[in-house]
């Protein structure tokens, strides 16, 4: 039996179930085997999987007719009929076939070709134009050798052949062979939303041909996207408002002194009180200047690119991370908004967040129009970004560089604690957009929107204040004092433990990089964001065996790790939030004792970290990681493009063609479950009563070395949390088996791990392998839904590092 996990229907054999997915799912973007849920790119890998690896019986393709001489012998197509016949079991692929009709088919096929084509950012459009006509010709040629041959075999009745010709006739690609007119069909799809062009300015432009100069007026325009339309397509998809609702409706049922998401925060619950009678969705809007070429080459800077882009705050955490729920706003050209400012630019995104924030839309939800209402919460982006959108200054080594508070150059040097006496406000605000004070340039444009005002709807970017600010300095300066000054280990002996350390796909971070002796003599560490929270998590690690534990140093990485641990948790409470202003006092003042050193301004902000993160929820889930991973999109088509003439039109209509795809294949919400590959039977596990398990498996259960739960990777040899003792402590398992139950079923068979303590230097747990026998979990049982690794450390002991498993 084969289930589709799109629809749940249960298909009798493999025939069928590829005759179900290529007629009723034709658009998904990936095939999934019915047995072991495998994704493919294609139909053809899937019918070779099925083959290959569940025995599946031969598949007989599609005849393109059926007025077939039944005489002649040589003929081994099946016919339509056949095939309904074989199908009979199935009544949506039987009526498909039945009203079987060739040309609408063929289109659709043809256009579902182009639209993956285009889904790719690494094919140009003209490459896919010309892959399109070659297409095209190919298909011609076959047809004309189909005409020739059935002529000349006489496969055709001669009373017959005028409506085999025109049988054949349909078909052609001619209809779309151009890009406009597969443009047109997107759009009559409502699925390809272009983008538009805004004039942001003018300016004198000098022409030069064979004999004169020649002097015109050149536009400077921008390109924006449709968000009312884009939005409304989102929601209709399958599942996305029903879940978006649910989460929103859980997280505000939650106690309110425990902070889980925005809907926790001071903020949202204004903002909802204001709005009661409304269904209203917050946006969050990012923007960010990214270099589309070569940013070392000779034209680095002339095509920098100002981009916008939006989400819904409302999306469970789950789905958020995903790239295919942040969607293009607009782009422009940096230059244009330096030169004409922040008014003409972003006029047509105010004017079109304005109209969501007091009309609305109508989205269908459960069979009926409902009203959906949509405010900015807020922008985020880094600091200097965001200071870009606001009107505040740029620089942030002058006078006054916090947008939070009025707090001067010299204060901020020395400050340890947040000053609640001199944060900015409507009031004093105010008087400095008319004075040009306090490093205010301009008004903030945004604040026209009702639900927004840039002193109150405040937030951080941990990527850029912590991992990219906060720890290079801090780790550069922990590292010259314990290595040049206490001389604990040398730098040779850190990057050796560095390069043989064990980091997996599931260790926090990317691996961490050679550390470069010239970083440290600068005391400022260079790594990715992604590489510095690995090496700042496995810095105990790596060298906690050489430290004396009450080395000062020592003490202050301590302080350090359990600040990011707060910061980056997706729940806390008020208490947490307490405890974290007072480890960032004593941070502070340690970093001035300790090092004879000025405090930075990403070392200033975090003093409202805990403030903020009380008015619109944890940090981690409005961090830029994620949206400048969205800049690659663009990036890639544009390394795959050579011409720059109008080159934000071009990367935006390919964001837009992406998003089309989507929509055309229906893709909502939904646990992506992706499994490796099988490798034997549940009974050919040695020393496990299989009885233990014998009512959560049946006979099509079988063992995989790995599988994937929306981009979370659990394999052998990782560890998952079973539960808490009655210390509140975690219990560990190591998997020694996964057993895949069709159609979603996942079990764990895992070797229980003994938790010793709590060590402070490595901010991790101490385990043990127990040798008790194996013991079995189903995946929805886990108290946690991150897995883990354990590490090495001295001593022969392993290791486990709290952070994504104390929640």
């Amino acid at each position: 039996m084969y289930l589709c996990n799109q629809c749940d229907k249960v298909l009798p054999n493999s025939e069928t179930y590829l005759l179900h997915i290529k007629w009723i799912h034709k658009l998904l973007e990936k095939k999934s085997c019915g047995i072991c849920f495998r994704l493919f790119d294609n139909i053809y890998n899937l019918r070779k999987h099925l083959k290959n690896i569940h025995d599946a019986q031969k598949i007989y393709d599609y005849p393109i007719f059926d007025n077939i001489d039944k005489d002649v012998p040589s003929v081994s197509a099946i016919s339509l009929n056949e095939i309904s016949q074989e199908c009979e079991i199935q009544s949506d692929c039987q009526d498909s076939i039945k009203n079987y009709q060739p040309t609408n088919n063929f289109e659709d096929s043809i256009l579902n070709f182009t639209a993956k084509l285009y889904n790719n950012n690494t094919i140009t459009r003209k490459t896919i134009q010309e892959v399109v006509e070659n297409s095209s010709e190919l298909i011609q040629d076959i047809i004309t050798n189909i005409k020739c041959t059935a002529t000349e075999l006489k496969f055709i009745k001669e009373d017959a052949v005028h409506e085999f010709n025109i049988f054949l006739a349909n078909f052609s690609i001619n209809a779309f062979i151009s890009e406009h007119k597969r443009f047109k069909y997107f759009e009559n799809q409502k699925s390809l939303i272009k983008p538009l062009p805004f004039l942001i300015g003018e300016e004198f432009d000098d022409n030069q041909n064979d004999k004169d100069v020649i002097l015109s007026i050149k536009k400077c325009e921008g390109q924006i996207i449709n968000i009312l339309e884009v939005l409304k397509q989102f929601l209709e998809l399958p599942n996305i408002l029903e879940s978006i609702i649910y989460h929103i409706d859980s997280e505000t049922r939650r106690s309110p002194d425990i902070i889980s998401s925005l809907f926790n925060g001071n903020l949202w619950r204004k903002i909802k009180n204001i709005n009661q009678d409304k269904l209203l969705l917050p946006l969050l809007v990012y923007f960010d200047d990214y270099e589309p070429g070569n940013p070392l080459g000779t034209q680095a800077g002339v095509h920098k690119i100002g981009a916008i882009y939006f989400s819904i705050g409302g999306v469970p955490p789950k789905f958020a991370s995903l790239l295919d729920n942040i969607f293009l706003f607009g782009l422009f050209f940096s230059s244009d908004r330096v030169k004409y400012g922040n008014k003409f630019v972003l006029k047509p995104f105010i004017d079109k967040l304005t109209f969501l924030e007091k009309n609305g839309i109508k989205v269908e939800y459960e069979g009926k129009s409902v009203l959906v209402y949509f405010s900015l919460f807020l922008l985020i982006g880094d600091n200097l970004g965001i200071h870009a959108m606001t009107g505040f200054s740029e620089s942030f080594s002058g006078e006054f560089s916090c947008r939070v508070c009025l707090c001067d150059k010299t204060m901020c040097k020395k400050l340890s604690l947040e000053n609640t006496e001199l944060l900015r406000n409507e009031l004093n605000y105010n008087e400095d957009v008319r004075n040009k004070a306090h490093g205010v340039r301009e008004w903030c444009f945004w604040n026209q929107l009702s639900n927004y005002h840039n002193i109150e709807n405040i937030s951080f970017d941990i990527m850029h204040d912590l991992y990219e600010g906060i720890c290079r300095y801090d780790m550069g300066h922990i590292l010259y004092s314990l290595i040049y000054e206490k001389k604990y280990f040398t730098l040779e002996q850190l990057n050796k433990r560095i390069k043989y350390f064990g980091h997996r796909e599931c260790d926090i971070g990317n691996r961490i990089p050679l550390i470069n002796d010239k970083h440290i003599a600068k005391r400022h560490i260079i790594m990715s964001s992604s590489e510095m929270s690995a090496f700042v998590a496995y810095f105990g690690f790596l060298v906690g065996d050489f430290v004396d534990p009450q080395d000062e140093y020592w003490h202050f990485y301590y302080t350090l790790i359990q600040i990011i641990h707060i910061i980056i948790k997706p729940i806390v409470n008020k208490e947490q939030l307490s405890f974290l202003g007072l480890l960032i006092k004593e941070h502070h003042e340690q970093y001035i004792l300790l090092f004879n050193d000025n405090l930075k301004m990403k070392h200033h902000w975090l003093l409202h970290y805990p403030r903020i993160i009380s008015e619109v929820g944890p940090l981690c889930y409005l961090s830029s990681i994620r949206y400048e991973a969205f800049h690659k999109i663009a990036k890639t088509n544009a390394h795959v493009v050579f011409n720059r003439r109008n080159i934000i039109y071009t990367l935006a209509i390919r964001h837009q063609l992406k998003l089309s795809y989507r929509l055309l294949s229906k893709k909502g919400f939904d646990d992506e479950l992706t499994i490796g590959a099988m490798e034997s039977h549940i009974s050919e596990i040695e020393d496990f009563d299989i009885s233990l398990i014998e009512n959560n498996v049946t006979h099509e259960s079988f063992l995989i070395s790995w599988f994937k739960r929306n981009g979370i990777k659990f394999s052998k040899n990782m560890c998952i949390q079973i539960n808490r003792d009655e210390f509140g402590d975690p219990v560990f398992g190591l998997i020694r088996f996964i057993i895949f139950t069709p159609p979603r079923g996942i079990i764990f068979i895992y070797n229980l791990l003994m938790t010793n303590t709590f060590n402070t230097d490595i901010y991790g747990y101490i385990v043990d392998e127990t040798f008790e026998s194996f013991k079995s979990i189903e995946l929805h049982q886990i108290h946690c839904s991150y897995p883990t690794a354990p590490h090495k450390i001295a001593g022969n002991k392993k290791a486990i590092h709290s952070f994504k498993q104390d929640l």
